[in-house]
């Protein structure tokens, strides 16, 4: 996985009482890109005054001093000034080491970079995705509503050559479009905008059907593709044959399966079960909870979730 050492130390230290094993950071010697915070004053724009060019100018030395330097590595950030010794939280117990010798390589230019994400969908990896989805009563209102557009969000951020599958739930399962986005893309979407909410809250038997049709879909493509789950819920679950403790057994990671079926999970208001979806979250590979306090935000929520694939 590519990500900055910022994000291996903040996931180790936000998620250590969970974690089956604490991510570690791999410094490459043939060398990587360093990301660059720029400070910029724009002291030609016509709206920007000599006196506004002054203090960013105070501004911007303030933040070179030592003691500000310092301060960004309690945030995980290496200082710009190479001569401040590298301490917590920019050590091994964090999956970082503070004595690799980290060689820098140029950033791309900015025509490549567009070429890379123009070609990136058609030479990933194509995904297998579930979006499993709480229907049920409590969800009325613009719950509902921001939470489809969420979905359909979702559907048109994958590519044309993933798999996807619609799994709407109250106190029990409706199976809906299933295959490729290029072949069932504006049936998902059209199904989605036509979910309504009742009924009750069978969420695990929803997530165990998912899981048992990734399951197959996995032994017969292994490595060739990338499996996930999206689970947005509002409530506790009540309708269930299936338990959290069944769940568990099924869901955990084989040995030498590095990428499993991963599992995002969404709470969308006060009475989601967070501790649950937490859990679920981490009982497979790679997962996350997203806790959404505010239905306006689920669509940004689902969009950052789907660049996971």
């Amino acid at each position: 996985m590519t990500t900055y050492e910022k994000n291996v130390i903040g996931y180790n230290k936000a998620n250590q009482e969970n974690l089956q094993e604490p991510l570690v950071a791999v410094y490459p010697q043939d060398g990587t890109v360093i990301a660059d915070h720029t400070f910029a004053i724009m002291d030609r724009a016509p709206w920007v005054t000599q006196d506004q060019v002054k203090a960013a100018e105070v501004f911007r030395d303030f933040l070179f001093t030592p003691e500000q330097q310092e301060l960004l590595l309690e945030s995980g950030l290496r200082p710009n000034d190479n001569t401040i010794k590298l301490g917590s939280p920019i050590d091994p117990s964090n999956g970082a080491n503070p004595s690799a010798n980290v060689v820098t390589l140029q950033v791309p230019d900015v025509v490549v970079i567009g070429q890379v994400i123009a070609v990136w969908r058609d030479v990933k990896k194509p995904a297998n995705i579930f979006l499993v989805f709480d229907k049920s009563g409590s969800m009325q209102g613009d719950k509902i509503a921001q939470a489809r557009a969420g979905a359909r969000k979702f559907v048109r951020e994958m590519g044309r050559k993933d798999w996807l599958a619609w799994l709407p739930f109250d106190s029990r399962s409706y199976p809906g479009a299933t295959g490729l986005k290029s072949e069932i893309g504006e049936q998902l979407e059209n199904e989605i905008l036509s979910t309504t909410a009742r009924g009750g809250t069978a969420l695990y038997d929803a997530i165990d059907q998912a899981y048992k049709v990734l399951l197959k879909r996995q032994a017969r493509q292994g490595d060739a593709a990338r499996y996930g789950i999206v689970v947005l819920s509002d409530g506790a679950d009540g309708n269930s044959s299936t338990t959290l403790a069944m769940l568990e057994v099924i869901m955990r990671p084989k040995e030498g399966d590095s990428a499993g079926i991963q599992v995002h999970t969404i709470g969308i208001g006060t009475d989601a079960e967070d501790q649950v979806l937490t859990k679920l979250a981490n009982f497979t590979n790679g997962g996350r909870y997203w806790k959404v306090k505010d239905a306006a935000t689920i669509e940004a929520v689902y969009k950052r979730i789907s660049k996971y694939w």
